[in-house]
């Protein structure tokens, strides 16, 4: 069940990967874990046929590349998702806002018109979920991660929750060092970031409920499978792909282990 904003959705199907058989879909969103990827390839493969708009929309800089690496024959999209939610019963997500916002598309000069996607976007559309392609959607996810980044790499770090990071100056401190960080990384990689992003994030911090903590800390604590990989350790490695100095980050990933860079 899907409770948003005091809507309470409860007819939504649900199907096991053993119960959706040979069907294929027009659209696929992925919005497992980063580190669940791999395990889907075989659906994928499956409900999916070369017309399917698949779309990751998880944390990850790279999901989409990954995916076109081991499927190059599915028309495979990269995206990112605007929403906030959580666990609040069993069988049921919760939402208290109405932000509820996707982009997706590929890197390119610019939007081509494909009649089967302009299709899809207004089916989503008018199932009131806010849809965008973009012809510049690295930067579209770049710029969304800045928060859930800077956020889950500060707050895990010293494993505190917001309240802490909306009040306390050194944990603060931390976050605001981390986004000066990113802009950084913005600006050698040409990746777009206004200055706008800078207030925008301490504005969404600043809106969280006191008692707001990542799931990466909570992923960690209870020491469960955990993002580390794509929300710190891939900061780290863009910026050393593009030679930039970034302490903070370097400090964060160091702490939870990192130590071998990959090819980003």
């Amino acid at each position: 069940m899907w409770r948003g904003a005091g809507l309470y959705i409860t007819n939504i199907k649900a199907l096991s990967e053993h119960e959706v058989g040979d069907q294929t879909y027009d659209v696929i969103f992925l919005c497992v874990k980063a580190y669940h990827l791999s395990s889907i390839l075989p659906i994928l493969k499956s409900a999916a046929n070369n017309q399917t708009l698949v779309v990751p929309i998880l944390n990850s800089l790279c999901a989409g590349h990954y995916l076109r690496k081991q499927l190059p024959h599915l028309n495979i999209y990269d995206g990112c998702i605007y929403i906030t939610g959580f666990l609040s019963g069993h069988g049921e997500v919760s939402q208290y806002n109405q932000i509820f916002r996707i982009f997706y598309g590929l890197d390119e000069g610019e939007s081509r018109y494909d009649p089967h996607r302009t299709r899809i976007e207004r089916e989503v559309l008018e199932s009131k979920i806010d849809i965008h392609y973009s012809s510049s959607i690295t930067n579209e996810i770049f710029r969304k991660s800045t928060f859930t980044s800077a956020f889950a790499s500060g707050a895990a770090y010293y494993n505190k929750q917001a309240s802490d990071l909306q009040s306390d100056a050194p944990y603060r401190q931390l976050f605001i060092s981390l986004l000066k960080e990113l802009k950084q990384i913005s600006v050698f990689a040409n990746l777009g970031l206004k200055e706008s992003f800078f207030e925008g994030n301490l504005r969404i911090l600043d809106s969280l409920s006191a008692d707001f903590t990542a799931s990466l800390q909570k992923d960690l604590l209870q020491q469960k499978p955990d993002e580390r990989n794509e929300l710190v350790y891939d900061i780290v490695r863009l910026a050393e792909k593009h030679q930039v100095h970034i302490p903070c980050h370097t400090l964060v990933a160091n702490h939870f282990g990192y130590s071998q860079p990959l090819d980003l």
